[in-house]
């Protein structure tokens, strides 16, 4: 392990280690947390034999490059601290299988927003939690002992198509019983996951092969074509299509350019769909929200609830400058 993994992600404080040495004061809390991450006792710590994950990760289907088997079983231990948090709440309560979760997540009124989607999740007793940017973008993870599955989310891009895409992938996979990591970009084309299609069928109400055929019938009657210079016709039959059909603009452009070239993730999009997109910079603090208002933390004990309100405070970082402006403004102002 890096000393910035341990700082950040095990003690919880980028600034605990000094001069490159971890102060002595820290070893004790440091030794408590490594053992209850990953079973590992002082003994075993500090003693000269390497130290070695549980078996189990090894079984975990990865999509794209592999996300490191450290991460992935740091992301795995997390999942179970919040599963067992999660229980007195609610969401041990089975999904109820996949045409039970899409039905909740298309039930609505208006294009879905990452909140919302969060929330519903939670509904259909997936808890979603954000980790500091890890090695992969999302996964669902199964802590054990009868704890739901988890979705942990570690992604660094803020664009909220992209977002629901990785969050949705991770619901689809707690529907099917497994677990998953996504780690990249998904294959498009013909070879689209039946994750991506649960994740746009989502997105789309439901009808993401027939928008994309009305994309295709505008972008024919315009007798623009959807070649090579058909990008900006493509943006405006979604723009078209889009609105009388309740869904989001940008979401329906990128699932017609899956359908179209296929395997690009959203950030890579052609200026035209990216113009579209809307950005959600403070979604890590959406998700903590979403935690703190659902989790009961007196279910874990003290070092597990150290370790959890670390992942969660972090998730409020994009959020503190925006805070502190505000403050200031209002003591510039006269305000309370």
């Amino acid at each position: 392990m890096d000393r910035r993994f341990l700082n950040e992600r095990v003690l919880c404080d980028p600034d605990e280690a000094r001069d490159g040495a971890l102060q002595e004061r820290n070893k004790p809390k440091l030794l408590a947390r490594l053992g209850a991450l990953f079973g590992w006792t002082s003994g075993q710590v500090l003693g000269d034999k390497p130290l070695s994950l549980g078996p189990a990760v090894q079984g975990i289907r990865v999509r794209g490059a592999d996300p490191g088997r450290l991460h992935v079983e740091y992301a795995r231990s997390m999942a179970r601290i919040l599963g067992r948090a999660s229980r007195r709440c609610g969401a041990t309560r089975g999904p109820g299988g996949l045409d039970a979760l899409r039905e909740s997540m298309t039930n609505r009124s208006g294009p879905p927003s990452f909140a919302q989607l969060v929330d519903r999740a939670w509904d259909s007793g997936i808890p979603v939690m954000r980790l500091a940017s890890l090695a992969f973008r999302s996964a669902c993870l199964r802590g054990g002992g009868g704890g739901p599955a988890v979705v942990v989310m570690s992604a660094d891009r803020t664009n909220e198509t992209g977002l629901i895409l990785d969050l949705l992938r991770g619901v689809h996979c707690a529907g099917e019983g497994g677990e998953c990591v996504h780690a990249g970009c998904a294959p498009g084309g013909a070879c689209r996951a039946p994750a991506d299609e649960f994740a746009y069928d989502a997105l789309l109400r439901g009808d993401a092969d027939g928008l994309f055929r009305m994309c295709l019938d505008r972008c024919a009657a315009r007798d623009s074509g959807v070649g090579r210079n058909g990008l900006p016709a493509l943006v405006e039959a979604a723009m078209d299509v889009a609105p009388g059909r309740d869904v989001r603009p940008d979401s329906l452009a990128c699932y017609a350019m899956d359908r179209l070239v296929g395997g690009m993730a959203p950030s890579r999009y052609p200026a035209p769909i990216r113009g579209l997109q809307k950005h959600i910079r403070d979604w890590p603090a959406v998700v903590s929200d979403a935690l703190l208002a659902r989790a009961d933390l007196s279910a874990v004990n003290r070092t597990e609830l150290a370790l959890l309100g670390g992942a969660v405070q972090a998730g409020y970082a994009h959020r503190l400058p925006v805070l502190s402006a505000a403050r200031h403004a209002r003591r510039r102002g006269g305000g309370g």
